[in-house]
């Protein structure tokens, strides 16, 4: 979507109201430093960075436009919805826009668990975070500017450092290493 590995989406109306988010990017939003759902709302803890994505919000007509958060650990994207020509038919919302956030993996707390529990190397770790949201082993080869092979041997080490044998049983683990 925005060239960049996206940590978590969501798409929200023009007042911040979240229209559609998957579970597991609400957790990754969770542990960001700058930002949280609240009351089906997303609240940044920054009143001008807030202030900022809306005014950005505002202005969007079919552009994309990137700003940096206030805290330093993630870039947020804003996307209106009709420039997506990716999104599911339920995922559209004509008057909304999708909130990309792009964070520091340093910080990561399901990419720092991933290395210590399992003992996945960070290239192993980054590949399980992006499979997490996309599934698909030529998406994440794209978004990571990798060959699949090097991503599918990295879902194959992953799938053996976790004890798994299927992507089905990889994604259930990863889900819930991620929901921790």
């Amino acid at each position: 979507m925005t060239g960049q590995h996206v940590t978590a989406y969501i798409i929200v109306d023009r007042a911040l109201n979240v229209l559609f988010s998957y579970p597991v990017f609400n957790r990754i939003v969770a542990d960001m430093d700058c930002v949280e759902i609240r009351d089906k709302r997303l609240v940044f803890f920054n009143k001008t960075t807030e202030q900022r994505v809306l005014t950005l919000m505002t202005g969007t007509g079919c552009d994309v436009v990137t700003t940096q958060s206030q805290c330093a650990s993630c870039t947020i994207t804003i996307i209106p919805a009709h420039a997506l020509d990716n999104l599911y038919g339920w995922e559209f919302y004509k008057k909304s826009v999708a909130l990309t956030f792009t964070g520091s993996y340093e910080h990561n707390p399901t990419l720092v668990r991933l290395m210590a529990l399992y003992n996945l190397t960070k290239s192993e770790a980054l590949c399980a975070l992006q499979f997490i949201a996309t599934p698909s082993i030529h998406a994440i080869a794209a978004d990571s500017h990798r060959s699949t092979e090097t991503v599918r041997n990295h879902i194959k080490g992953i799938m053996q450092k976790l004890d798994v044998h299927n992507q089905g049983a990889l994604m259930k683990k990863l889900l819930v290493i991620a929901a921790l």
